[in-house]
This record gives C-alpha cells, sequence and structure tokens, in this order.
C-alpha cells in the first residue's frame, strides 16, 4: 500500500518536469548555500585550533592596545610595548621563558623583482630559544640566529619566500635587499602549512630596530611553566603591567590572552559571521519552500480529476492527503540532496582557493555523516511542510465536484 502512494507522488513529479525541476532548483540553492557556508565555518574553525595546538596551550601573547584586532592592534594604537614590559613579563611567577618581536612590512628584492613581505624582527640573545622551539620556525637548511648576528645584515626566509615567492629558489648564502639593505641569507625554515608563518622574513631584533628606528615590540610571547594554568599566570602578567604603566583595571593599554582566550575569541568571531552568511541563505530556502507550496496548488487545481477517481474508487481523504505530501517532501528530498552535492563542490573550490591562493594548507573544510543526515531531513522537512496545506486543501475535496 505505502509503494503505492509512492508510486502515485513519483508519477506526479514526473509528469510535470521542467516545472519539478524549477521547483527543486530553489531548495537545492538554499541547501547548498547553507552546506558550504556551514562547511567552511566548521573548516575555518578547527584549522584555528590546529594551528593555536600547535603553537602549545602553554603560551601567553602580550600586544599592546585592546587586543582585539590581534596583533593589528599593536600597529594602531599609541601604546607601545618595551624592553620594560618584557623583564616584567619574564620575572613574573609562573613564566618559563618568553620573548619579543617586532614586526614590520618592507621592500624585498631579489634579482629583478621586488616584493612588499612581513619582517620580523627575531631575538638573538638567550631568548631566541622560545622562538627556536616552536613548529612554525624549524629550520630545513642553514642555522638559526646565535649572539654573534645581533647587529648583522643576515636574514632566514620563510619557506614560501625561498622556494616560490621570487619566481626562482633562494637559497642559503644568496642574497637579498631588504629596504634597500644587502642582507645574507643564513637559514631556510621548514613548511609550517600556514599564510603567515610561511611567507615572512626573519633579521636580528637588534638590526630590525635600527633599520624600522624603534624601540618597541609588536608582540611579546611566554611561555607557561609545566605545571600551571596559562589563565592564572596570565592574570599575574596583568596585575605586575598595569603596576609597571600605571593603569586602573578596565583600563589597560595592553592585551594578555592565552591560547585559549585565542581560540575563543577568534571562534566569537567566526559564529557571528556564520551566522549572518547562514540567515542570508536561509532566505532562500524560504523562496524554495514557497516555490513549493506554489507548485502543489497548482498541481491540485490541475489533478482534480485524478483527486476525483480516487476518492471515487475508495481512498480516503488521509490517502489523497499522504499521496500530496510524500510528492512535496520529494521535491524537497531530491533538491537537498543535489543541493548538498553542490554545496560541497562550492566548499571544495574555497578549500582549494584558501589552500592555494592563501598559502593556509593547515585549511580543510569539514562535514560529518551526522551533519548530512541532517540536510536530508531537513531539506525533507521543508517539502513537506510547503505542502502540508496544500494536501490538506486535496484531501478535502469533494468527490462530485472534482469529476464534474
Amino acid at each position: 500500500m505505502m509503494w503505492d502512494y509512492f508510486y502515485l507522488a513519483l508519477k506526479g513529479v514526473l509528469h510535470r518536469k521542467l516545472r519539478s525541476w524549477l521547483t527543486i532548483l530553489g531548495v537545492l540553492i538554499g541547501v547548498a548555500a547553507v552546506v558550504s557556508l556551514i562547511s567552511v565555518g566548521q573548516g575555518m574553525q578547527t584549522s584555528i585550533e590546529k594551528e593555536v595546538n600547535k603553537i602549545g596551550a602553554d603560551k601567553i601573547t602580550v600586544v599592546a592596545g585592546s587586543g582585539k584586532f590581534g596583533p593589528i592592534a599593536g600597529s594602531i594604537t599609541t601604546a607601545k610595548l618595551t624592553d620594560k614590559d618584557l623583564k616584567v613579563i619574564l620575572e613574573t611567577k609562573g613564566v618559563e621563558k618568553g620573548a619579543g618581536v617586532l614586526f614590520r612590512t618592507s621592500k624585498i628584492k631579489y634579482g629583478k623583482k621586488i616584493k612588499h613581505i612581513n619582517v620580523m624582527g627575531s631575538p638573538t640573545d638567550e631568548s631566541r630559544s622560545y622562538i627556536e622551539e616552536l613548529p612554525f620556525f624549524q629550520i630545513e637548511s642553514g642555522r638559526q640566529f646565535s649572539e654573534k648576528d645581533k647587529n648583522s645584515n643576515v636574514a632566514i626566509l620563510g619557506y614560501k619566500i625561498a622556494k616560490e615567492k621570487f619566481g626562482k629558489e633562494i637559497k642559503v648564502g644568496d642574497k637579498i635587499y631588504i629596504n634597500d639593505e644587502e642582507f645574507k641569507i643564513i637559514g631556510v625554515q621548514k613548511k609550517a602549512g600556514t599564510g603567515t608563518h610561511d611567507l615572512v622574513v626573519r633579521i636580528p631584533l637588534e638590526k630590525a630596530r635600527t633599520m624600522f628606528g624603534t624601540e618597541e615590540f609588536t608582540i611579546i610571547f611566554a611561555k607557561v611553566q609545566k605545571g600551571l594554568k596559562p589563565g592564572d599566570v596570565a592574570d599575574k602578567i596583568k596585575k605586575r603591567l598595569r603596576k609597571l604603566r600605571n593603569v586602573e583595571k578596565g583600563k589597560e593599554d595592553f592585551s594578555v590572552e592565552t591560547a585559549e582566550d585565542m581560540v575563543k575569541r577568534l571562534t566569537i568571531v567566526l559564529n557571528v559571521v556564520q551566522v549572518v552568511f547562514t540567515s542570508i541563505a536561509a532566505i532562500s530556502l524560504l523562496v524554495g519552500c514557497i516555490g513549493i507550496m506554489n507548485t502543489m496548488y497548482v498541481s491540485i487545481l490541475e489533478r482534480k480529476r485524478e483527486i476525483g477517481v480516487m476518492k471515487a474508487i475508495g481512498a480516503k481523504n488521509y490517502d489523497v492527503w499522504l499521496v500530496f505530501l510524500i510528492e512535496s517532501a520529494m521535491l524537497g528530498l531530491v533538491g537537498g540532496i543535489i543541493g548538498i552535492a553542490f554545496g560541497f563542490a562550492l566548499a571544495k573550490l574555497a578549500e582549494f582557493i584558501i589552500v592555494v591562493e592563501f598559502d593556509v594548507e593547515l585549511f580543510r573544510i569539514e562535514a560529518g555523516f551526522s551533519f548530512i543526515l541532517i540536510a536530508l531531513l531537513i531539506s525533507a522537512l521543508i517539502g513537506g511542510v510547503s505542502g502540508l496545506f496544500p494536501a490538506i486543501q486535496a484531501s478535502k475535496m469533494n468527490p462530485v465536484e472534482c469529476l464534474r
């Protein structure tokens, strides 16, 4: 009996192919938009967590300003981080080691090509051990900085800079020009898989300060001693920096963040963006719902005689109602299946663009089986709900009037 309902519903869909496909298209676009946006959003969140975990949960970051815009805030605020701040942080109970770095965008020339790239002033004193242990700054060829490089014109290149950015490989021993000043390459970093660390040129911090005419730090990093909670140590750092800088609580001109804080902040931003774009995409689902409802109403008007015949040979209101409900749900389900496939294709295209164009190799789209199942159920539900009232109207039709 149930097969008969599905047969009649399928027959109704196939009999009006063009109209059915146009209706399915409305659902398809909405589902594809939602699936692609959620997949990309979840992928971004996971890649952020992977990147932060790679740095380590025991790391603390200090930047000048509110920190709401990350390291960028340090360059647009009037507040600056200095050697005094670094000394106070290193002397804070619970801090094992730390380092301050300076970032500036500079003109890099190799051969005849000129690029504008992030230059990082990296410490050469004992604090360099902090930088050297980070997985993003491991050396593939050459060596790390040493104390004798303090004021030398030497540089270490990120993987992408050395291998791809200038059209030909830059090797250890080659020379580049930073702001028209010659630097010798002493090392090339291993591939980090992130756009930031693979596209950086490191030079000695002291040399960077002289070149850029500043004594400040863009970021100060600190490592928490084993067994201690990063959040507790971060609170101690805040307290000591407030005293040093003579600022009240809540009016800090600096920001102290743990790895967990960073993930939470970025996740909130991603979630807000995802909700906004998904809400916009959901509008097309609403249009698809209206399309299914309109198609079903027109279909009922065209199939009055069929409804009359069904009732004349013994079909009950429930039978008629179920046939049209299955037909509308079928339109939604088919639109959902194609929409999910199309959505994944769009998400994969976004993944390709992010990985290839922006050099973020840690990024991968994410969508589990449960997400696919829920998307299919929602698609069928959209179709069913859209066809509910038309199906009720069809079930209440008078067979005599239908056959007249």
